[in-house]
């Protein structure tokens, strides 16, 4: 027996026979969803979701050779639509995949909150620096190189059409940011680099907390 091919974005699912002929019903699979979202560990049966090397695999206690039987195979299913609504929701807002401990937060059914986007982090450390400059902790005029960065990284974050997370900030993030700086807002190297140094004062800041 042939089986029709199989793409990427296409699964088989439910193979039945009517008047002598073999059908299927084909289901278009959500983009950025991995294959492996039902895995065996120990013969049970474990929803399975990684994001950035970290795994988690959340128990159903099924037994893997009984994960066909009806009330079985409702509650996999319905797992796993938990999970593809818990990632499609959480992207609508960030732009990429939640963490793993949101996702094992949401299979659990525990209390999740939408961790500060880059910018919400921001937003306080421009609140902190205003209290120092208050305090005479800190010269007025190095609110100016701060705001000049709040406005820069709003920029990027349109231009690069995603709500970043402070987990993105990386030395490839830093390297695109100081490219769109020079290319996009026309700096010199040496105003793009004093972007980079404030960026990390505000990286710093963060790691602090």
């Amino acid at each position: 027996m042939c089986f029709p091919y199989q793409s990427d974005f296409f699964t088989l699912q439910n193979f039945f026979l009517a008047n002598d002929h073999l059908y299927f019903r084909v289901v278009k699979k959500p983009k950025d969803m991995k294959d492996k979202e039902v895995v065996q560990l120990n013969g049970k049966v474990f929803i399975y979701y990684s994001n950035k090397g970290l795994v988690y695999r959340h128990p159903t206690k099924i037994l893997w050779n009984e994960k066909e039987l009806p009330l079985n195979k409702e509650l996999i299913d319905s797992l796993v639509q938990k999970v593809r609504d818990a990632i499609e929701d959480y992207r609508k807002i960030n732009g990429t995949n939640p963490p793993r401990d949101y996702i094992r937060s949401i299979l659990r059914g525990e209390e999740t909150k939408q961790p500060k986007s880059l910018m919400d982090r921001y937003s306080d450390f421009v609140t902190f620096k205003k209290e120092q400059v208050e305090k005479g902790e800190l010269r007025p005029t190095s609110m100016t190189d701060i705001v000049s960065l709040k406005s820069a990284l709003l920029g990027f974050e349109e231009q690069s059409k995603t709500k970043f997370q402070l987990s993105d900030v990386n030395d490839d993030f830093i390297g695109r940011f100081r490219e769109y700086l020079v290319t996009m807002r026309g700096l010199s190297s040496n105003t793009a680099q004093k972007r980079i140094n404030s960026l990390n004062v505000f990286i710093d800041y963060c790691e602090g907390k």
